[in-house]
C-alpha cells in the first residue's frame, strides 16, 4: 500500500542523510545540501501523495455512503465495515503526518549541521587565502 512505502522509505533516507561525509571544500558542501534536498523532497512526495490517495478516498466513501444512506451507528455489517474502513484510512492519514513532523523535526537538525559545514568550510577557504596574503603579498 501507498501509505506503507511512502513510510518505509523514511529510515533509509535518515540513515543516508546522516551517514554523509564531511565536506572539505565549499562546493562539496553545495553539493551535499542539493543531494539532501532531492533526498527529503521525494520523501515528502511520496508521503504527500499517499495522503492525497487516502484523502481522495476517504471523500469517494463519503459520497458512496451518502448516496447508500450509510448512517453512522447503524448495525448492519456494511456499515461497520465502512466505520472499519474510514477509521483506518483516518488512522493511515494520522500515521503519516506524525511520521512528516518528526522527518521535519529531524531536518531541522540536519540542515542546521550542514549549514555548519558550509560555513566552516567557507572559513578554511578564507583562512587559506589569509595565509597565501601573508606568505606571498598575493591577494585574490
Amino acid at each position: 500500500m501507498l501509505h506503507r512505502r511512502a513510510l518505509s522509505s523514511m529510515p533509509q533516507v535518515k540513515e543516508a542523510l546522516k551517514d554523509c561525509a564531511i565536506p572539505d571544500t565549499v562546493k562539496e558542501a553545495e553539493n551535499l545540501m542539493q543531494e539532501d534536498l532531492k533526498l527529503k523532497e521525494n520523501l515528502v512526495n511520496r508521503i504527500t501523495e499517499a495522503e492525497l490517495n487516502i484523502d481522495n478516498f476517504l471523500s469517494m466513501l463519503d459520497r458512496q455512503g451518502s448516496a447508500e444512506g450509510v448512517e453512522l451507528g447503524a448495525n448492519s455489517g456494511d456499515e461497520k465495515d465502512y466505520i472499519t474502513l474510514q477509521e483506518s484510512l483516518n488512522g493511515m492519514l494520522k500515521d503519516l503526518r506524525a511520521s512528516l513532523s518528526k522527518f521535519d523535526s529531524f531536518w531541522t537538525t540536519h540542515k542546521a549541521r550542514v549549514d555548519h559545514m558550509m560555513r566552516m568550510c567557507h572559513f578554511k577557504k578564507t583562512v587559506g587565502m589569509v595565509r597565501v596574503y601573508v606568505d606571498t603579498g598575493v591577494f585574490f
